[in-house]
């Protein structure tokens, strides 16, 4: 039984990282297609700055 405990425990793990590694990149890819979207139309560039 505490091996397929243990299993369990180790797939929430991976789970959890994946998901964590997902938003990282996310958010990278979001910042960088912002900067890129500013560069492109100056006009609209103070859109990028929200926060």
């Amino acid at each position: 039984m505490k091996q397929k405990q243990r299993a369990t425990i180790f797939l929430k793990i991976v789970t959890i990282l994946l998901g964590i590694s997902a938003l990282a990149l996310g958010l990278c890819w979001l910042l960088d297609m912002a900067n890129r979207d500013a560069v492109a139309h100056p006009k609209s560039a103070y859109l990028s700055y929200l926060f």
